[in-house]
Formats: structure tokens, C-alpha cells, sequence
């Protein structure tokens, strides 16, 4: 009988299914390249969805391109003409914050000529929106957009620039004058004085007279024009107590501007000094 048993145990196993039957895996190499196919077929989508897009934008839908763009953007994340589309249509549409993050994005695919044109759109949408805060009075909200437009691109002097300004109109000088800095060496000629400027102003009103003297003495040695660098030194050294330096560069501060208004405020200013003595 137990031999019996003991024949028949096989073929019951094998009826049975075997309860660990061992099913093969596909080979790695298989996954691999049903992966990249996948991959393949949506970049080739996201491309034709890209060109559909662009026929809308000529025509003037831009919302209509917009929905287009952004199916692309999802099959296609690593190609960055669809970035570069979806910020080009962004900004068509005014909407400059998601505009400047896709061009970003599309900047840290791009290299070369590409990247530097997207990151320059990037910097023009940033100083939109600054513009457009700072015109509504939201002042925080301009200069965390001048923040992101720098993270972006570092260098953008116009940025920095704008940076300065804001925290200029928000009472907020130390750090303006910082902003202002930054700026000044960022760039050389005209575009850096003016960023001194700007940083002596912030210096000005923010009671850091000393530091107003240096940074308006330092054009002064430069031998820079047109920015009244005599005048401010001049109220720096008022300030200060100093009033016979702050005489002289009232002095040459009249004789120099080309701005009759100025010319008559340190004009008036030498009167009062001189009714002191």
C-alpha cells in the first residue's frame, strides 16, 4: 500500500500544481529596454504635443498652448524646449512667477547659448514681478521675488539692483546698502558707480554717516561725476559735526552740480552754516 502511496505522490504534485513552482523573472535587459521604449514614446509625444502648442501660440491661444505645454512638460521633464515653451507662454499669459521657474528649469537642461537666453527670460520675468509688487506696495512679496530671481542667476545686476531698491523704499537701509554692494561688484564702469550711489544713499539714511563719507570719497578719488558725491559727503560730514569739511564740500558741491534745485539746497545749506559760526 505504501508503495502504492508513494507512486502516485508525484503525479499528485504535479496535478496539484507543486504549491513552489518557481515561475521565471523577465531578464533585467528586457526591463531596461521597456523602460526606455516608454521613455521614447513620450518624449516623441511631448514633441508633437510641443509643436501643437506652438501652432495655438500663433494663433493666439495661449491658454489653449498653455494646457498643451503642460501635458509635454509631464511626459517629458528632462527636455527642455518644452520648459522653455511653457515659461514663453507663462509669460504671455502674465503669469511671470511660473514663468520664471520654467525657464529655470529649462536652464539646468540647457547649456551655452540656450541656457544664457532662458536664464536672461528668467531676470526679465523676476523684474516683472518685482515691478508689479512694488507698484501694489507689497513689498515683501517684491523682494522674495528679486531673492528667487538671484538664485537663479547670480550675476543678474539688474536684479540685485532692484533687490537694493526695494529694501531702499522699505525703510530697510543696512541691508539696501548691502544689495547695493553686491551690485557694484557684479559690474565696472557707470552701472558700478551708480550701485555706489545708491549703497552711500543707504548709508546716508540709515545713520551710518561714516560709511557714507568712505564710499562718497571713494567716487570722489575715482574722479566720478554726476552723482552727487560732493553733496552727499557734504550732509555726511554735516552729520558728523564737521563742519568746516562739510563746508568745503558744500563749496564744490554748488559749483559742480548741473541741477539747479541742488545748487540752491547747498546754496542754502552754506548760509546756515555760515549763520552758525
Amino acid at each position: 500500500m505504501w508503495k502504492r502511496a508513494l507512486l502516485m505522490l508525484p503525479l499528485c504534485v504535479a496535478g496539484c500544481g507543486g504549491g513552489n513552482e518557481h515561475k521565471p523573472e523577465p531578464s533585467p535587459a528586457a526591463n531596461q529596454a521597456d523602460v526606455v521604449d516608454t521613455v521614447l514614446k513620450d518624449r516623441r509625444r511631448a514633441i508633437e504635443l510641443r509643436d501643437r502648442a506652438a501652432k495655438l501660440i500663433t494663433d493666439g491661444d495661449n491658454t489653449g498652448a498653455a494646457e498643451l505645454a503642460e501635458q509635454a512638460v509631464k511626459l517629458a521633464p528632462d527636455e527642455p524646449t518644452v520648459h522653455d515653451q511653457l515659461g514663453f507662454i507663462y509669460e504671455n499669459l502674465g503669469r511671470y512667477d511660473d514663468a520664471m521657474e520654467s525657464y529655470a528649469r529649462a536652464g539646468e537642461r540647457f547649456d551655452g547659448k540656450d541656457q544664457r537666453r532662458v536664464l536672461s527670460a528668467a531676470v526679465g520675468c523676476a523684474l516683472k514681478l518685482v515691478a508689479k509688487y512694488q507698484q501694489a506696495g507689497k513689498l515683501e512679496e517684491a523682494e522674495k521675488a528679486a531673492r528667487r530671481g538671484i538664485e537663479i542667476s547670480p550675476d543678474s545686476y539688474e536684479l540685485t539692483m532692484q533687490l537694493g531698491k526695494v529694501r531702499f523704499e522699505g525703510a530697510i537701509y543696512d541691508a539696501a546698502a548691502e544689495a547695493f554692494d553686491a551690485a557694484a561688484n557684479l559690474t565696472s564702469g557707470a552701472a558700478h558707480y551708480e550701485a555706489l550711489s545708491w549703497r552711500g544713499q543707504s548709508e546716508f539714511f540709515g545713520a551710518e554717516y561714516e560709511k557714507a563719507v568712505a564710499t562718497y570719497t571713494r567716487l570722489i578719488d575715482e574722479g566720478v561725476t554726476g552723482y552727487e558725491a560732493y553733496g552727499w559727503r557734504a550732509y555726511s560730514n554735516f552729520k558728523l559735526n564737521r563742519l568746516e569739511d562739510a563746508e568745503n564740500d558744500f563749496q564744490v558741491a554748488a559749483a559742480k552740480t548741473t541741477n539747479p534745485i541742488k545748487r540752491g539746497d547747498y546754496e542754502e545749506a552754506l548760509k546756515q552754516l555760515a549763520e552758525h559760526k
